[in-house]
């Protein structure tokens, strides 16, 4: 949410038999919502690339995030690729491959192109008046491709955060259960619970970021901004949003899946340890396949369980300064961003890492894809 200091839209300034509201004083410029926020499913903010940012904030916003976010973008699509390859007759694959997709999904909202056409937008009035600076057409265009990202980010990133907790359940049923696993976790199943989970957060991720209307609003002669206030239907049940974002949304999506993720890591790795040292006193084998497995994706959840600490940690010590939009609270916003991107590009270089399997066939499809651009070229 933002700031008591950012006003209201006043209505009784613009111009209403007009197309483009005309304004006729600054201070009753519309300040809530300006094309400028960015919704992503952690809530909304205003872009960083204004002109009361610092360099450093700058730099973040308009470099390193997207820059990482299209890397990991890479990365995600690079193991959807190779894990349908593989085969989905395995839920471990069906699970990796939901999340691949879902942070997929959440990377979009970071290289959208209207994020860098607002960011274009810099006004010399400052934060509260940069938006999109083209043409009324092209501003709704934009309006329109940044609600329908909007959604998809915001769905993706409500389902990577259950996909952790579904993969910490399914490796303590596979060492703790290991007989009854094959019968209990199909592929079937795996798939059966990823659909739920994707249907689950689909309202919510709607419900988040789809009742905004657009404003097309004329500062002067030279300067003409694309906003995007709350419509009606916002407005009328902002408490239900709230409690819905602040209870429903912060446990189901957050504080569940992080504790779960944490004491089933702590669960299986008792046991795998244990096992691994009872299997070496018996028979002084190596670390199996199966272990490989394991470690990888108890990995991927860690990452997300401490990143997601991180970033409350970080909301809880800052709380004033990002409700009331100070510097500080901007350059706080701007380091929680790059730590989604980091949780959500990580998952790609944990399997190379960790999965010899999967190391395996990355490098064959990079030596298929060498082969078939040679023999285009000979």
């Amino acid at each position: 949410m933002l700031g008591d200091n950012q006003q209201q839209l006043n209505f009784s300034t613009l111009d209403n038999s007009s197309l483009q509201p005309v304004v006729t004083s600054l201070d009753n410029v519309p300040q809530l919502y300006p094309a400028s926020l960015n919704a992503t499913g952690q809530g909304l903010r205003l872009s960083a690339s204004c002109d009361d940012v610092t360099g450093l904030r700058h730099f973040m916003a308009c470099v390193v995030n997207p820059g990482l976010a299209s890397v990991g973008l890479l990365g995600n699509l690079a193991s959807v690729a190779i894990l349908a390859r593989c085969g989905l007759h395995k839920a471990t694959n069906v699970l990796l491959l939901t999340l691949a997709a879902a942070d997929a999904m959440y990377l979009l909202g970071a290289v959208s192109f209207e994020n860098f056409l607002s960011s274009l937008g810099q006004s010399d009035r400052g934060a509260l008046y940069t938006g999109w600076r083209q043409t009324e057409p092209v501003a709704f265009f934009c309006f329109l491709v940044d609600r329908l990202l909007a959604v998809v980010t915001s769905w993706g990133s409500y389902v990577s955060t259950s996909v952790p907790a579904a993969i910490i359940i399914e490796r303590c049923l596979a060492v703790y259960r290991p007989l009854h696993f094959r019968s209990w976790v199909t592929p079937r199943a795996a798939w059966t619970v990823m659909a739920a989970c994707y249907v689950f957060w689909l309202p919510w991720a709607l419900l988040s970021t789809v009742p905004f209307s657009f404003w097309y609003i004329c500062l002067s002669d030279a300067e003409y901004f694309g906003y995007y206030t709350p419509s009606d239907f916002t407005q009328q049940n902002i408490n239900f949003l709230y409690i819905v974002a602040a209870y429903m949304l912060n446990y189901l999506g957050g504080v569940v899946p992080v504790t779960v993720s944490i004491i089933g890591s702590l669960f299986i790795g008792a046991k795998v340890k244990s096992s691994a040292r009872m299997r070496k006193r018996l028979s002084g084998s190596k670390v199996s396949h199966s272990s490989h497995v394991t470690r990888t994706l108890v990995t991927v959840s860690l990452v997300f369980a401490v990143v997601n600490i991180c970033y409350y940690v970080i909301t809880s010590a800052y709380k004033d300064d990002l409700i009331n939009g100070t510097e500080t609270g901007y350059d706080v916003i701007e380091f929680q961003s790059f730590l989604l991107v980091v949780c959500s590009s990580s998952n790609f270089f944990v399997y190379v890492v960790s999965d010899p399997k999967f190391r395996l066939q990355l490098d064959q499809a990079i030596v298929r894809w060498c082969c078939r651009l040679r023999s285009k070229h000979l």
